[in-house]
């Protein structure tokens, strides 16, 4: 009873609860979300290794959306992407599962508004 149902299922975010100061996943550190689907969260993150340090974007499975059908689709996903190959569209880096066995993929990091934004603004422009 201490948070909505919503929240522990999935289906909303709980953006109090989330401390993102000490989450990695490999070697990743999440710094802040950037954005939420149906089933992902989107991080930025910044890679932590040996020899170069990188900022890049990770998606995650939501707690509560990690049922086999929706994994199978998510890691469907994960591999168009990586086949993709496109000026225009992010890279992919790799990818994983957290501790809890949700998967995640680690991509470029693109700046600037996203597409939600990019197609509500052109509607408005075009009406």
């Amino acid at each position: 009873m201490q948070r909505p149902a919503v929240v522990d299922i999935g289906l909303a975010d709980d953006d109090a609860t989330e401390d993102l100061s000490e989450k990695m996943l490999g070697e990743y550190r999440l710094i802040r979300k950037l954005g939420n689907g149906v089933m992902g969260t989107v991080y930025l993150a910044e890679r932590l290794g040996d020899e170069f340090s990188q900022l890049v974007a990770v998606k995650r499975i939501k707690p509560g959306m990690d049922s086999a059908a929706v994994v199978k689709r998510f890691v469907a996903a994960r591999q168009i992407l990586a086949n993709l190959d496109h000026p225009n569209i992010a890279k992919m880096f790799g990818g994983g599962s957290t501790t809890d066995n949700r998967p995640y993929f680690v991509m470029e990091y693109v700046r600037g508004k996203s597409i939600r934004s990019y197609c509500d603004r052109q509607k408005a422009c075009n009406s």
